[in-house]
């Protein structure tokens, strides 16, 4: 167990970065990110298999070799969410740029947003950003750490001051509105058991404690 206890750590790290994002973006959406709850829950799959082993009373000889790929393959799934969530904040905030723009003009927008223009290219840069990211994946995640770190902070409080001017609001802004309203937090219910796999991976990795993972297992599988 010992051995693995950076990776653990770290893995709940990521876990627990990855679960606040996809909270945040239910914000924008006004509903669940489905993807990225569902590559949460593969992760959680990931390591409670790897844990089981790590446990195990009779060690096999290939069981390091299989939990390494476990360990491996949580990652790479909580780096998919972590990515799924920067999509969806992107896309959310193009579309209500974009609707901005075509509904109500560039004098009017300066009008009621003056900072508007100088927060734009932005916008079109995390556009760039993604399309260039699809067309060479090595360079993906940099790209996305940037996306997350440098773009997005611009991107959510440039949609923020669109959805309270209410003179640059679109015609269908009353439902969304609505829809968050009446929004239900469907990723804590959700996210819970991938988030109690974390959460023990931590310990295990701390104090070292063993016992049965098999309630565990039998939840993931």
């Amino acid at each position: 167990m010992n051995q693995y206890s950076a990776r653990l750590a770290a893995l709940a790290k990521l876990w627990n970065r990855v679960e606040k994002r996809v909270k945040e973006v239910e914000h924008f959406r006004g509903e669940a990110l489905v993807p990225a709850i569902n590559e949460m829950r593969y992760a959680g799959r990931r390591l409670a298999d790897a844990l089981t082993l790590m446990v195990a009373e009779v060690p096999q000889a290939d069981d390091p070799a299989q939990i390494d790929e476990h360990l491996i393959i949580a990652k790479s799934y909580l780096i998919n969410a972590d990515h799924d969530v920067t999509d969806s904040i992107c896309f959310v905030v193009i579309r209500q740029v974009d609707g901005v723009i075509r509904q109500h003009g560039r004098d009017e927008i300066a009008k009621h947003y003056p900072d508007f223009w100088n927060v734009y290219p932005a916008v079109l840069e995390s556009q760039k950003i993604i399309q260039g990211s699809r067309e060479e994946r090595q360079k993906r995640a940099v790209e996305y750490e940037k996306l997350a770190d440098d773009y997005i902070p611009k991107l959510t409080a440039l949609y923020d001051v669109l959805v309270r001017t209410k003179e640059l609001a679109l015609a269908d802004s009353s439902e969304k509105l609505n829809a968050l309203s009446q929004r239900v937090d469907l990723v804590t219910v959700i996210t819970i058991g991938g988030f109690v796999v974390a959460a023990l991976a931590l310990l295990f990795s701390v104090f070292g404690w063993i016992w049965s993972w098999s309630a565990v297992y039998n939840w993931f599988h």
